[in-house]
Parts: C-alpha cells; structure tokens; sequence
C-alpha cells in the first residue's frame, strides 16, 4: 500500500486513471461471465458426503422437477397428456405420470382439478439445471386456457434465488448510494468531501462484483457472494475512505498545504485500513476453512474480494482524490486555522466522560444488557437453505408453495439410500429381493411418502430368468435337430447332382437330333433341286419330240442324281426317325427322375417350414411372457425407473424378435420352395413336350422317299424306253410330268416336316437348359445351407449356461442401454443401485430428521445383510447434514477467530489485557445481535447468515478496535496516563467512529429492505451489530472497561517511543508538521 499511495501522491492524475480502467476492466470481465454456480451443500465427513462419494463415477447427478397442472379437469386431462408426451422424449428425462404410473395414480391425481407429473432429470450438474430450464418453458407453453403449470425442484429455485439475490442487490444499490450521499454530507457539510468516499463505493461495487464473477469460473461462488461483494464494497470502501478525509480535514486544519496534509492522512491512516483489510481477509480464510458447504465459501469469497480492492482503492484511489480536490474539501478558514482555538468537546466524548467517572457501574450495566439481549440465543435455530429464501413475490416460490399443498413437501427435496456391490452386482437374485424386501419396509414408514429403486424389478427379472432358461432349452434342442437336417440336405444334394447328369445326356440327344435335321433339311434342298430340273425337262419336251429326243440323255442324268438325292434323302429321314425314337425313350426316364426330385424337396420343404414355425411359437411364447411382465411393471409405484424397466422390456422383445434360427430356417425354406417351383414346370414342360407328331411326321417322311426312290427306278426305266423307241414317249412324258408335280408336293411336305422338327428340337433344348440352370442353382442353395446348418450348434456351444443366467449380468444385459432410469448403473458395470425415498415433510421439520436416523441404520443393515457400501444422500440429507454441521461448528469458528482477533490485536497494541477486553466486548456485541435477530424473525434464521454475520462483525469489530485503540494507545505513549489518553483517543475518533458506523448502518439498513429474506437478515443484523458495537460498546463500555484496567492494561512503552513522546512527536508524524492537538474536535 505505500508504494500505491507514494504513486497516488506524486502522479495522482496517472493513480486515478489507472485506478478507473482497473474497476472497468473488472466489472466488463466479471460480467461477460456470469458463470455463478448453484450453492453446494455437501459437508466432508458426513452421512450424505459419503453417499455422493459412493455415487460418484457410478452415476450421473439427478434431481426430481415435479410439474404440477391446475385448472378445469377435462383440461387438465387432455393438457396433461400431450405435455407428458413431450417432455418424456426429452434428452436425460424420465417421467411418470397418470398415465405410466398406475400405483401413483392417486398421489398425481392428488384432486380432479390437478395433476402432477414427476421429472426425473440427469446428467451433469449443468445439464441437469439446463433441462429443468427448458422442462419449465416446455410447461408454460404446453398449457393453456384456464390451465396452469407450476414447476419446481431445486435447480430452479437455487437459480431463482440466485437471480433474485442479484436484482435486489441492484435495486438497493440504488438506494444505498443516495442515502448515503445524504449522511455523508451531514457528516462533512462538504459536497466534495462526501462524494470521495460514495465514488470508491460505486467503484468497490463494480470491482469486487466483477472479481467474485471471474472467480466463479474457478471456485464455487453463488449468488450470495455476489450480493455480499456489493454490500461489504460499499461499505467497506466508504469507512476507509471516510476515514482518510478526516485525517485530511484534521491535517489541513493544523495549517498543512493540500500535498502534505494528503501524506499525513495516508500516513495516519494506513496502518489502520491495513490492518482492518488484512484483519477481514484472515477472518474469511478461517470462516471458507472452517465452514460447512459452499454457501460459507461462497460469502467469504465475496466479503473478502470487496475488502481487498476497498484497502487497493483507499491507498491508490483517495490519495490521488485528496490531491486533486483538497482545496475544495476544506474551507480556507478551516485551512488557516493552526489549531490554537480550544477544541469543543463532542457528545461521545462527554458521555465517554462521564462513563469513565462510574466504570465498575457502566461495564456492569453494558455487559448485562448486550447479555440479556443475547438470552433468546439459546433457543436460536438454524436452517439450511430452501425455498423460503426467496421472495414472497416470486414466482418460483409460488410454484414451490402450489406443489407442496397439492402433492407435499418432500418431491422437490428427497433422500436416496445408495448401495455400491463390493462383488458382482446389484442386480443377483439375493440382492434384487433385499432391495425389493427394503423398498416395503421403507414405503410403511408413516413419514415416507414415495419410495422409488430397482426392488420394484425382482419379480421382472425372475420372469426374466425364467425365459432365458427356456430360450437355452430351445436353443439347445435345434442345435440337436440341425444334425439330422444336414443329413437330408445332403441327400437331397446327392439326387439334384444324378438329376443333372441325366438332364446332360438329355442335352445330348437333342444335339444329334439338330444334326440329323440339318442333314435332312441339306437332302430336301437337294431334292427340290433336282425335282425343278425335272419339271424344266418335262416342260421342255413339250416342244417337240426331237428336242426331247436330243434332251433324253441329260433326262438320264438328271434322274440318275434324282435318285440319288431320294437315297440321301431316305438315310436321313430313317437316322430322323432313329434319333426320335431314342428322345423318346430318354424323356421318359427324364420325367418320372425330375418328379421324383420335386417330392424330395417338397418334403424338405415341409420339414424346414415346420422347424421354422416352432421357432416362432416358442419366440412369441418367450413375447407373451414379457407381455406379461409389462403388464406387471404398470402396476409398480411410480418411480424414476419404471418406464425404462418397461423400455429394457421392449429391448428384449426386439431381440427375441430378431432371432437369426427363424430367418435361417425361413431363408432354407424359401430357397426349395423355389427349386419345387421350378422342378414342377419342367415336369410339366416334359410331360407336354410330346414326340408322337414328330415320329409320324418322320415316319410318313420315309415312306414318301421310299415311294419317290421306287418311282425315280420307274423314271429311268421310263426314260430308258424312250431312247429306245419313241412310240410310246409323249403318254410317257405326260405321266412323267404328273409324277414330277406330285413329286414337288412331297418335297414341299418334306422342308415342312424338317422345319417342324427343327422347332421341336430347339424348344426342347430350351427347356433342358432351364432345368440345367436350376439345378445348378439347387445344389448351390443347398450347399450353402448345408454349410450354414452347422452355426447354431455352434452358437449353442457358446451360450449363456444356466450359471450365466442365474448371475445379475444376465438381467443386466436385459436393461442395457436404459442407464439409470431403473435405479442401476447400467451403463457402468452395474455395481450401484439408487433408491428414493420421498419424505412427507420438508427437511426443517424434526420428522424428517428423525427419519433421516432411522434411514441411516436401515442402510448399514442393508449393508451387512448384502455386502455392499450403503449410505443416505440426496438434496434432504445435504439439508440436514449442512444445518446439523454449522451449528456443530458455530462455537469453533467462534473460537478460533477469537483466539486469532486477540492475537492480532496483541501484536498491534502491544498488551494482551486491552485485545481480551475487545473480544469479550466482541462476544458479547455479536450475541446480542444473534439474540435480536431471533427475535425479530420468529427464532429461526439462515445457518449461513449466522455464521457471516458473527464472521463479518468480527472483521469489523477489529476495525474499529485498531482504530479507537490505537488512538489511545499511541496517546498513552506520549501522556502515560491512562485515563488522559483515554480520553483523548475518544475526543479525536469518536465523531469517526461514528460517521463511520452511521454510515454503514444506511448501507446495511438499504440491504434490510430487500425482500430476498437472506440478504434482508444479513443486512438488518450488521446493522444491529454496527449500532451497538460503533456506539454504546467501543464509545460508553469500552472506555470504562479500559479505565478500570488502568496502566496495567498497556504496560511501559518502549524507550524510543517514550523519548518520541517527550519531544512531543509521534513516529508517523512528517517531521515537518506542527506538534498536533490533543483533540480533533468538530468535524465541520
């Protein structure tokens, strides 16, 4: 702080400058953040703290929002049911309802023109406050009409309280600052004076909110931080800074020039705001180490950043504010004057006085009257922070009260019973039955609303065991069948593979009958050649004998290769002929072969399908049975983990459904029913592909060459005739013409029947290459499934054996993928189970707390009984545990920091008996105002604001200690007379001390007035404690308390100090200043 003031004296434009863009960057940082975090109210040590630890990595952090619907009851039905869809497909939400929890029916529908739905929300502690935000908006907007939704749970009212504590800080801020404006200029009748102490209070306020919200980021601050910052900124800064420019005024009165009189102040002062700032600070450290939960942290985080930046602002700040506008702080009279007027004695003074006159009276009368001020201490009860911090006007108040009158007090704050397997898991046979034997036991307890675990799952998952055993049997009587099933389908293979040699040789003949064809079609043209060369002969001899005679030779020709071509012609008709017969005869070896081949596979058709519809009778016997258990599940007591017991169910379903046997076995069938199909068409193609017509087609055709062959032998006998004699050779030519135009027609008949036959033969060798197609695609079919027969044996051999079954991971696996809506750590192992047990009373109430022993010793039986870890937690147990914690170490923190506070002030003054006086008066000034504010507000009070109400007026008490103390003390060096600096240390502090207590008491009467009941008993008790302690305490009992102690209270001062004192000079005075009066007097 000196170099921060010798800085502020030389530079003080430069001081205030820097001093300005500190307190903006601060509050623009800070309040960029926002990031204050909800109160924490885990206490190390305890029951619930156990609990959390136990959880913790096991699961997700949770909290129930209850939603509650009001309004007409066909609305509020209908309303109801759609909004409960909506927000049950909502991310980490699980609800119950009306309508998914029948055995809570009557506990949700708690009257026609209600309805309350319970959402259980998890994931991290940010998520599950971001959720229950939007549960709240998807609520709001989800009704309508006459219908309204209230919807509480503690992630919304801690952000409620937490914004309602940073708008009435706001609003008194406002109020706050003018009024002391006001004070401070009845204290100084100086507008400039007084704006230097209300400037570093507005600029305290914006540091010190900024700094606790950049620390928030880091360490748990709530809105309880924030709001003290700003309270303890103001006021804090204010009494250090009113400090200052008094010693200024007192120094400009003795004739010093604006420069010196601000070096004298800094100098006269800074070992009293170093020690009151220092001596705040260590009394913080000691209350965030000794106090339970955040909210203690919380409030010493925020005391002692604003008293820190408060003791930064008076040594950098006011100097250079002194500097600058000392002419204007003093009058030029008040500056001129040098201190020989007499000063007027003051009231304090006087009365200080007269208390000094009767000190055995006065200490008496002051201690028995701060100590029967403090009697209704005894009965002071403390409570943990809920609900009834927040405003009555608030809403998330009005939705808290509307919840507990419809559906009671212990939805929003419940206690859960956590059991961690030391072995195994949760989920054996004999744990599931002692979670569902306790889970009774609970839900009798007459104090116990709801009780909600995994115990509600034993008799799912025994139906479960059940059905797993007689999937194994199942299992294990395909893998026998299969076996038997590979030996048919090689048989069958065996058969397809003969039938597809026999339809080969088939495709064989029908090759040397296309080749016989051919060869026929090569003598038809031939024929007709030569049939056309004839009937050309013929025509020609029309012309004349002599050209018929001349053309007789080539007739003989021509006849000649005639009959030849009717022998060529004859052959291949009779190889025509051979070829078909042969067909015949192998089609009907084809046709019953292929018949024969379509009823094996009908039977293995048969036998498959059979196999595959067992399959699916024992499949959906295995359905009816989870049927049956959803059923079941809809009668269970509504719970966070019933709809995804039901979910788990479904999972199950869809396995069983998906069993790959049936698909297998439908995949085996579906393929020989094909092959059925296609065997059965070409049978039936066989059966009418008929070679009768084509024989006797063949057959006419060969007798027709044979007459044709006989009538060419009678041709060239004809024509021999001819050249022998040409008498009869015109009626043999005309004959020869007739026998030539028949000829033609049996050629014509002849290309006909070989064009019929070759389209026969083609259709046929279609048709046998179909059936090669097919079966070839059989003998693949059935070697794939020959080869796939083998798996399920196999897989049985890899089965789940009773054993597994039997164990928790089989009905683990069951709720896989359904993390911790069934009270089981699913996702983890399954070593942790979660039961909630909803209390019918809030956790203030004794009933509750009683409750909370009795659900302690059920946990560690629970705990012998199954071996495992059990504890108690959830938000009623950290209520409880944090209550029953700050009144265990209320009296600790009393007396360490009492032990502290004497130590200090030992050191500073140099005696022990004057520190011990301070404290006992300390002791008695905090009693006193405990007792009142019982008193005031109906004997219960905030277990937080006890604890940084005695903190912070402890702090302060210092302040004033050092101040008044040090004052005399450093008078008794110089007079060594005790009564003599008594009297002069009051007359010079006396009208500080109390400026300075009036104006913190308008501060904290400005915070009395809001309506968030935490900050109105913080502010109302400070100001209590500041009234006692800055008047009748340090200024009537303390002097007379310190007279009664006489020289024995302060010693012998040290050689130095005595030779200072009888130069008539103090060691802080500038060694060019006048020798200063015994008194500062008046103010003005």
């Amino acid at each position: 702080m000196r170099s921060l003031s010798a800085l502020s004296l030389r530079r003080p434009a430069l001081a205030l400058v820097l001093f300005v863009v500190a307190t903006l960057a601060l509050a623009a940082f800070g309040g960029s953040r926002q990031a204050v975090q909800p109160a924490s109210l885990k206490v190390q040590g305890t029951e619930s703290a156990r609990a959390q630890a136990l959880i913790s990595g096991r699961f997700d952090e949770s909290s129930t929002v209850p939603v509650l619907l009001s309004g007409p009851s066909k609305q509020v039905r209908s309303q109801g049911l759609a909004l409960s869809r909506v927000l049950d497909d909502q991310p980490g939400v699980t609800l119950a309802s009306p309508w998914n929890a029948p055995s809570l029916r009557k506990t949700l529908r708690p009257a026609p023109d209600q309805l309350l739905m319970l959402a259980s929300i998890t994931g991290t502690t940010q998520q599950v406050g971001q959720r229950a935000e939007r549960l709240r908006r998807l609520a709001e907007a989800g009704v309508s009409g006459r219908v309204e939704a209230h919807v509480t749970g503690v992630p919304l009212v801690t952000k409620a309280l937490g914004t309602a504590s940073n708008e009435a800080v706001h609003r008194v801020d406002l109020i706050a600052v003018p009024v002391l404006l006001l004070v401070l200029l009845l204290v100084f009748r100086s507008p400039v004076a007084a704006l230097i102490p209300v400037a570093l209070g507005g600029a305290t306020i914006l540091a010190a909110t900024g700094a606790v919200q950049l620390l928030s980021t880091e360490l748990p601050v709530d809105g309880l931080g924030t709001a003290l910052a700003s309270m303890m900124g103001l006021a804090l800064a204010v009494d250090y800074s009113l400090l200052m420019v008094s010693r200024f005024r007192e120094e400009r009165r003795r004739g010093l020039d604006v420069r010196k009189a601000a070096a004298g102040a800094v100098v006269g002062t800074r070992h009293t705001v170093l020690t009151a700032g220092a001596s705040i600070g260590l009394a913080m450290v000691l209350v965030a180490v000794l106090g339970p939960g955040s909210p203690v942290v919380s409030a010493a985080l925020g005391v002692g950043a604003a008293a820190l930046i408060a003791v930064l602002g008076a040594g950098l700040a006011v100097p250079a504010a002194l500097v600058l506008a000392g002419p204007w702080i003093a009058t030029a009279a008040v500056a001129g004057e040098t201190g020989r007027r007499r000063p007027r004695r003051g009231v304090w003074e006087r009365i200080g006085t007269a208390a000094m006159r009767r000190p055995k009276a006065t200490v008496l009368a002051g201690c028995l009257a701060l100590a029967l001020l403090a009697l209704p201490l005894l009965s002071l009860t403390t409570t943990a922070p809920d609900s009834s911090a927040l405003p009555p006007s608030s809403a998330a108040r009005a939705d808290v009260d509307a919840v507990t009158k419809a559906a009671g007090a212990g939805w929003g704050s419940s206690f859960e019973l956590v059991a961690v397997a030391d072995r195994g898991t949760m989920t054996t046979t004999s744990r599931l039955r002692a979670l569902s034997r306790l889970q009774r036991e609970l839900a009798k307890d007459p104090d116990v609303r709801a009780v909600v675990g995994p115990g509600t799952i034993s008799a799912t998952a025994a139906r479960l065991r059940r059905d797993g055993r007689r999937l194994l049997r199942q299992q294990k009587a395909l893998a026998d069948a299969l076996p038997a099933q590979s030996e048919k389908l090689s048989r069958i293979k065996g058969s397809v593979g003969r039938l597809e040699g026999g339809v080969g040789g088939l495709n064989g003949a029908f090759s040397d009958a296309d080749s016989a064809t051919k060869t026929l079609g090569n003598g038809s043209a031939s024929l007709a050649s030569g049939v056309d060369r004839l009937r050309a002969g013929v025509a020609g001899a029309s012309d004349g004998v002599k050209k018929l005679v001349s053309k007789v030779g080539d007739a003989l020709v021509g006849v000649g290769q005639l009959e030849d071509g009717a022998g060529r012609a004859r052959a291949g008709s009779a190889a025509i002929a051979s070829a078909i017969h042969d067909l015949g005869g192998r089609l009907a070896e084809v046709r019953p072969a292929v018949a024969g081949v379509a009823g094996r596979f009908t039977t293995q058709r048969d036998g498959v399908a059979a196999s595959a519809a067992q399959q699916r009778t024992d499949n959906q016997a295995v359905l009816d049975q989870i049927k049956v258990a959803q059923d079941a599940l809809r009668g269970v007591r509504a719970n966070t983990s019933a709809v995804k017991v039901a979910q788990a169910l479904e999972a199950v379903k869809a396995r069983v459904k998906a069993s790959q046997v049936a698909t297998q076995l439908d995949t085996v069938a579906a393929g020989l029913n094909d092959q059925i199909v296609a065997t059965n068409t070409l049978a039936q193609r066989l059966g009418s592909a008929s070679i009768r017509p084509l024989a006797k087609r063949a057959r006419e055709l060969t007798k027709g060459l044979a007459q044709l062959q006989t009538g060419l032998r009678g041709l060239s006998g004809s024509v021999s005739d001819l050249s022998g004699g040409a008498g009869g050779f015109q009626t043999a030519l005309s004959r020869l013409d007739g026998g030539a135009g028949r000829l033609e027609g049996g050629v014509q008949q002849l290309k006909a029947g070989v064009s019929g036959v070759a389209a026969s033969v083609d259709a046929s060798r279609e048709r046998s290459d179909g059936l090669v197609r097919g079966l070839t695609g059989a003998r693949t079919e059935l070697e794939s499934v020959s080869t796939g027969s083998a798996a399920p044996a196999g897989a049985g051999g890899r089965s789940a054996t009773s054993k597994a079954i039997d164990s928790g991971y089989f009905v683990l696996a069951a709720l896989d993928g359904q993390g911790s809506a069934t009270g089981l750590n699913v996702e983890r192992g399954g070593q942790a189970a979660r039961v909630v047990v909803v209390p019918r009373t809030p956790p203030s109430d004794p009933r509750t707390a009683a409750l909370y022993r009795r659900l302690t010793e059920r946990a560690a039986a629970f705990s012998e009984d199954t071996g495992s870890q059990a504890a108690i937690g959830g938000p009623a147990a950290q209520l409880i545990d944090y209550e029953q914690a700050a009144d265990a170490r209320f009296p600790l923190i009393v007396l360490v920091l009492a032990v502290a506070t004497t130590l200090l002030l030992a050191v500073l003054l140099r005696s022990i008996v004057v520190p011990l006086i301070g404290v006992g008066l300390t002791l008695l000034t905090v009693g006193a105002t405990l007792g009142a504010m019982g008193l005031l507000f109906g004997g219960g009070l905030d277990a937080t604001t006890v604890i940084a109400v005695f903190a912070v007026m402890f702090a302060l008490s210092i302040d004033y200690q050092v101040f008044i103390l040090g004052r005399i003390r450093e008078e008794f060096d110089r007079r060594r007379d005790p009564e003599a600096a008594i009297a002069a240390g009051l007359a010079s502090t006396a009208h500080v001390v109390t400026g300075a207590g009036v104006s913190m008491l308008a501060v904290f009467l400005a915070f009395a007035s809001a309506d968030v009941p935490g900050l109105r008993q913080f502010g109302l008790g400070l100001a209590i404690a500041v009234a006692l302690d800055a008047t009748v305490v340090r200024l009537v009992v303390l002097p007379a308390a310190l007279k009664l102690a006489g020289r024995f209270a302060w010693g012998d001062p040290p050689a130095e100090r005595r030779a200072e004192a009888d130069g008539g000079r103090r060691a802080d005075e500038p060694r060019d200043r006048p020798r200063p009066s015994p008194a500062m007097g008046s103010a003005d």
